[in-house]
């Protein structure tokens, strides 16, 4: 988990990337938005692919991306049955909805048994804790 300013997120996460891709050659990172307004302008200030829920090319995006490798920025649209060796970083620009997405999400690295980074980037100020004693345990909420 990696804090920076309010209002600084955007900034913060493009630092992040730049330290990583310079690891990265047909390696491949991913980094999770929680909206279209936010993975926009991520992939903008990244110069790299996107790929979300209602892109109409989004399945020969992704080929796109598998071969080639680098950065792509999603949604949690990158879900289930995504399963490509080479993901060796994901950064999360915000809270994921919960621990399980947060599981999902992070556990598209390493497929091919390589170290991985996770990260997840929050701006000061923006976590609170809501403890709910059902089956789903502590709830963190934005």
């Amino acid at each position: 988990m990696q804090w920076c300013q309010k209002g600084k997120i955007e900034e913060t996460a493009l630092a992040i990337y730049k330290r990583q891709a310079q690891r990265l050659d047909s390696i491949k990172g991913v980094v999770y938005c929680r909206s279209r307004e936010q993975y926009k302008e991520m992939a903008r200030l990244l110069e790299c692919a996107y790929y979300y829920t209602r892109l109409v090319n989004r399945e020969e995006r992704l080929k796109k991306w598998v071969k080639a490798g680098g950065f792509i920025v999603v949604t949690s649209a990158l879900g289930t049955g995504v399963d490509y060796e080479g993901i060796i970083f994901v950064l999360h620009v915000g809270l994921p909805y919960g621990m399980i997405d947060y599981a999902q999400e992070s556990g598209r690295a390493g497929r091919g048994g390589e170290a991985v980074d996770l990260v997840v980037l929050l701006e000061n100020g923006d976590v609170g804790i809501t403890r709910s004693w059902g089956h789903s345990g502590a709830i963190l909420r934005v």
